[in-house]
């Protein structure tokens, strides 16, 4: 085998070894964390999740009336697990959503897409906020290796993982959820500044941070913040002279 062929093998095992490290802890936070859990709580109400479940009953983006439709006020008050959309009347008044919902529009089509192949259940969002924290800690892991070893790098990354401050968040699904995109953003910008980018890799970068904001910007407005950063890094980061 050549030495090109033996460091390829290297990179796949490593990258092999780190996505199973985080997807054991994966495990092991639901199993700790969500194995008793009854539904996300935080800065909104849980009747947010309305349009989220009108699209997994395949109704589209629209808001209905929850006392209307049997078993639908039990589970957004957690008095139930699980809903089952064909409990939707045929006839239910569907509403287009207001201003509020329009901000999180991103975040509730997730988790209606997510509620659609899984079933409507609290426990299915704990899946989705396992995947936010895989991607925040490869994030993290990314941002590390701009500076440091792969050891090192590996080490913040589950540090950053086991954290309390993080897990503690965790629960709070549209506070968490912002996280990832931060986290994507950073790396992005970290690498624009770290490395002189070829006009290729630039006009990549510039348009990946573009879909990370926008999309991030669906599930937590907060993202707006980024914004100004983002143009400044871009603007004065260094490019490889052609």
């Amino acid at each position: 085998m050549s030495i090109r062929g033996v460091l390829t093998w290297k990179r796949f095992a490593l990258g092999s070894a780190i996505f199973a490290c985080i997807l054991l802890q994966g495990l092991l936070f639901y199993h700790r964390h969500f194995t008793d859990w009854r539904g996300p709580v935080g800065t909104v109400s849980n009747e947010t999740f309305v349009p989220a479940i009108m699209i997994a009953a395949g109704r589209g983006f629209y808001v209905t009336d929850i006392d209307a439709v049997p078993g639908l006020r039990a589970f957004v008050n957690y008095e139930s697990a699980r809903f089952d959309v064909a409990a939707i009347p045929q006839e239910a008044a569907l509403e287009s959503p207001g201003r509020g919902y329009q901000w999180l529009r991103y975040m509730l089509y997730t988790v209606g897409y997510i509620w659609k192949i899984f079933g409507v259940s609290w426990k299915s969002l704990a899946i989705l906020i396992l995947v936010m924290l895989g991607i925040s800690a490869f994030a993290v892991y990314g941002i590390s290796r701009l500076a440091m070893p792969v050891p090192w790098s590996i080490f913040v990354a589950l540090a950053f993982t086991w954290n309390s401050a993080v897990y503690s968040q965790m629960p709070l699904f549209r506070d968490f959820s912002k996280a990832p995109f931060i986290l994507v953003t950073v790396f992005l910008l970290a690498r624009s500044v770290k490395k002189r980018l070829a006009l290729r890799d630039y006009l990549i970068t510039a348009a990946l941070i573009g879909v990370v904001l926008g999309v991030g910007m669906g599930f937590r407005t907060d993202m707006l913040i980024l914004v100004p950063l983002s143009i400044v890094v871009l603007l004065t980061c260094r490019l490889q002279r052609a």
